[in-house]
């Protein structure tokens, strides 16, 4: 039975002070061009002037703008959430596995990871999108526990709906966890009513139907596009601008000057991703459509496209998903590649072991659901159990819809829900290699 321990806490928190304050005062905070938007869309919230809102989901902007676009107080914020999603880590790893000396690796995995320090001085979603989705799992994980009371349904609704404004992709992590909590729910109240798990569930999506369901209905009414984000268009072509040029007829004119901007992107990069912004100010000007207009056009031949060219989409697709597992940004020329590429001793020093040992973690959660499913003495030290099937779904969700919507900075995607997968393969080492007896004759 999990019970946490002070000393514990104690760890977590002072080792992952010293790792943030030192990438505080080594780092400044990186901007990327996705920060830019975002900045520019939290000075009309901080106006209170959406008269040139341009559709972008709202949630990073309001926090932004709630810390005035100081961009030092706002990392500094969002490395103070990193110490509190590792906290959330410890009870999620404990409670999973009946362990505080599991659930305290689990947590140093995320408190210790450079990769993830210095994500927090980036001014980005992936930091805050980590927290969330880390709040989710920790009352859904509360809920298989049995400690089913509605405060846990509730803020688990309402950090899923929250994690979805600030990353749209995560839209699927409110339904998801509520049905996850209701399975949990049924298989552990088998004689209790179904009044009892549906206010439940309503507590659950209730947050859902007011963030997302508002504020979609809010771009309806200003765009005519219900959606949290008008952008989403935009964010297929990076898998339809592959075979941009096999476009029907009917989008001749959208496809010529994607087409366009394509080549120079080509020629510039050596890839066609992101090549849509490069392309929007002559679309505007040229088709004299706004930029809702246009994703909704870029939607419907994205979708054509795919349909039409199935394979070219699935081999984009899986190239897609494949990078998602890398860790940290490993193209571009920030990426990890080129840093262990580097002469600088130091950073490579740093870089290769937490790379072999992300590279290893990562082997052994994939490998895992096989493991179970053939070897009995794996599933004597790990026991599968709902707290765990939900891990795995909430991954794997997140790597498909991911990879499926977007083609581009796909290991970057992954940031959110990496906390699990690396946690998980701890979990499944150390259970391997310090194999607990009692627990092995417990379920025989």
């Amino acid at each position: 039975m999990f019970k946490f321990e002070k000393k514990h806490i104690l760890i977590i928190l002072i080792s992952g002070a010293a790792l943030r304050i030192a990438v505080y005062a080594l780092m400044p905070p990186t901007l990327y061009p996705d920060s830019y938007k975002y900045m520019a869309q939290a000075e009309m919230f901080h106006r209170f002037d959406l008269s040139g809102y341009s559709g972008l989901a709202p949630g990073y902007s309001l926090v932004i703008a709630a810390f005035g676009g100081n961009i030092q107080a706002l990392t500094l914020f969002q490395a103070g959430i990193g110490l509190v999603t590792s906290l959330l880590l410890y009870f999620i790893f404990g409670l999973l596995s009946g362990s505080s000396r599991i659930g305290l690796a689990g947590a140093l995995v995320y408190a210790l990871s450079p990769f993830q320090a210095v994500f927090e001085r980036d001014v980005l979603t992936e930091s805050l999108t980590t927290f969330l989705t880390a709040l989710t799992v920790y009352h859904l994980i509360r809920i298989h526990s049995g400690q089913d009371r509605p405060h846990n349904w509730l803020f688990m609704g309402l950090s899923a709906s929250l994690a979805a404004a600030l990353r749209p992709v995560m839209q699927f992590l409110p339904p998801l966890a509520a049905l996850l909590a209701v399975l949990a729910y049924y298989m552990q109240n088998r004689k209790k009513s179904l009044s009892n798990a549906a206010w439940r569930t309503v507590l659950a999506v209730l947050p859902a139907v007011i963030i997302i369901g508002g504020w979609s209905a809010f771009n309806y009414h200003r765009f005519n596009y219900f959606s949290l984000t008008i952008l989403t268009g935009f964010h297929l072509t990076n898998h339809s601008g592959a075979f941009m040029e096999k476009a029907p007829p009917e989008y001749a004119d959208i496809a010529a000057i994607y087409l366009k901007h394509r080549q120079e992107m080509i020629a510039l990069t050596g890839r066609h991703g992101n090549t849509i912004w490069r392309a929007l100010p002559e679309l505007e000007a040229v088709t004299g459509l706004s930029r809702a207009e246009l994703s909704k056009r870029f939607t419907s031949l994205s979708v054509r496209l795919i349909l039409d060219n199935p394979l070219p989409y699935l081999r984009q697709a899986a190239k897609g998903f494949i990078i998602f597992w890398l860790p940290f940004w490993c193209n571009g020329e920030q990426g990890l590649l080129p840093a262990l590429r580097s002469g600088d001793l130091a950073e490579r020093l740093l870089l290769w072991p937490c790379t072999l040992a992300q590279a290893l973690l990562t082997a052994v959660f994939m490998g895992l659901p096989f493991a179970l499913a053939l070897n009995r003495k794996m599933r004597d030290q790990v026991k599968p159990n709902l707290g765990l099937i939900a891990l795995y779904a909430i991954v794997t969700a997140t790597a498909v819809l991911s990879t499926l919507t977007e083609f581009g900075s796909n290991d970057r995607f992954e940031q959110p829900v990496e906390p699990y997968v690396l946690g998980i393969g701890l979990y499944v080492l150390l259970r391997l290699f310090f194999p607990d007896k009692e627990r092995i004759q417990a379920t025989r």
